[in-house]
């Protein structure tokens, strides 16, 4: 889905946790979050992530022994940028004012996940949905 429709692992992993605390974003705060992490998404998660690909899979046969160990720094570097975005939108879901009750889990979920397909055009596959609604849904407490 990452490359398909555009969606930004980090956001969704957001909206999941929103719902899992029973909140859901409305259409405006969705499009705050996808524009202020838009540039770093492809500006620095994408650069570093199109590195590490283009040096895996025996890429680059004559320096493969450097290219194993610069795949792995970059594999790291993707990962803290990673993080920053994390950091960024765990601070956005810290202000009470950001979202509104969602009733249950399952029910916040699906209102996050649709309003993501919404913001990217993109329908997302049913199995894929269906797997996440019920892994969140697993996890709820009376």
């Amino acid at each position: 889905m990452q490359d398909s429709c555009g969606l930004d692992a980090n956001v969704l992993l957001f909206l999941l946790w929103l719902a899992r605390n029973r909140r859901v974003a409305d259409a405006a705060e969705l499009a705050g979050v996808l524009r202020n992490t838009r540039d770093w998404q492809a500006e620095v998660i994408a650069v570093l992530r199109s590195l590490r690909r283009k040096t895996k899979n025996g890429a680059y046969v004559a320096f493969q022994d450097g290219v194993d160990l610069l795949r792995a720094k970059i594999k790291t570097l993707e990962l803290d940028a990673e993080r920053v975005e994390q950091d960024h939108l765990y601070a956005l879901a810290a202000d009470p004012a950001f979202g509104h009750a969602g009733g249950t889990v399952e029910n916040a979920t699906v209102m996050n996940l649709a309003l993501y397909e919404s913001a990217l055009g993109c329908a997302f596959p049913a199995a894929a949905t269906e797997t996440l609604r019920r892994a969140l849904n697993a996890t709820q407490t009376p």
